[in-house]
């Protein structure tokens, strides 16, 4: 399948990892990870109409296999079923880090921020999401995240993950 780009955007709090794992645990309840249906028939979602019919009549047979199976209850359970081969989500973050490491997310050095915002306190107005995640795959190799404090009016307000995980 390869590795994804993925971007979750959640309300600023001052300890980051309370944050980071309040999301993962929010991301598991929601089942929006690879291993799942919902995330089976995210991927498929926009080009669904065409699909030749025999590879539609394999991923509903995929999609009802992955619905009889149970639900994850720790992140550990959703690697499990996603084939042990990462989530392609936040799940694949365990823990914030100073410096970039495997499974941790980690702040953007301050030349960094300037190289990419032009500012250390980048306000969320002029934030594309998108375009955003795409830029950041730079600065962290798969399997890492970074984080960014964004802001309004110079106050924080949203904290932003942005990652590359997946096999």
């Amino acid at each position: 399948m390869g590795a994804t780009g993925w971007y979750y955007i959640t309300p600023y709090q001052s300890d980051i990892n309370q944050a980071l794992q309040s999301l993962r645990r929010k991301i598991l309840e929601s089942g929006e990870y690879k291993g799942t249906d919902i995330f089976l028939r995210k991927t498929f979602d926009g080009f669904w109409d065409e699909l030749p019919p025999d590879a539609k009549s394999d991923i509903e047979a995929e999609i009802r296999k992955l619905q009889n199976q149970p639900k994850a209850l720790t992140p550990e359970d959703a690697i499990a079923q996603a084939g042990g081969l990462d989530t392609h989500s936040i799940l694949d973050i365990y823990y914030i880090s100073d410096v970039p490491d495997y499974g941790s997310a980690s702040p953007l050095t301050h030349s960094e921020m300037l190289e990419v915002f032009g500012t250390t306190t980048p306000e969320i107005s002029n934030i594309n999401f998108s375009d955003l995640t795409s830029t950041l795959h730079n600065y962290r190799y798969r399997g890492q995240a970074v984080y960014i404090i964004l802001y309004e009016q110079f106050q924080p307000t949203t904290i932003f993950f942005s990652g590359f995980t997946g096999s």
